[in-house]
């Protein structure tokens, strides 16, 4: 399967989900993701080397139907302002099977109401 290119839009200090699928090539039949987690982080930029990323979540994952959900809290999308962007891994337990699954450009709107 190729990189999932996508741009992650969302307002600050608001919820945000996106879910994805993971299939085959056939388009229908769901990848194994059997021992395989999820986890998505964004970064201030795709060259950013810094071992804390502004956002770090484990997205939930679905093994039956290959659907993964990234969500996000206020407070997470608070933290992701001046965000460039996101990426989205799967690995196994001991990190020696890594698979990319999903990057591209974070597009956060700026916070308009406030808790």
């Amino acid at each position: 399967m190729s990189l999932i290119r996508h741009t992650l839009e969302f307002d600050a200090g608001a919820s945000f989900s996106q879910t994805f699928v993971y299939l085959q090539a056939d388009g229908v039949t769901p990848m194994p993701t059997t021992g395989l987690t999820p986890r998505a982080q964004i970064r201030t930029s795709a060259y950013d080397t810094s071992p804390a990323p502004l956002v770090d979540v484990v997205p939930a994952i679905d093994h039956a139907t290959g659907a993964i959900t990234l969500s996000l809290t206020p407070a997470q999308t608070r933290a992701a302002v001046g965000s460039e962007y996101w990426a989205l891994i799967l690995h196994n337990a001991d990190s020696t099977q890594v698979v990319p699954f999903a990057s591209g450009p974070t597009k956060v709107a700026p916070e308009v109401v406030h808790d």
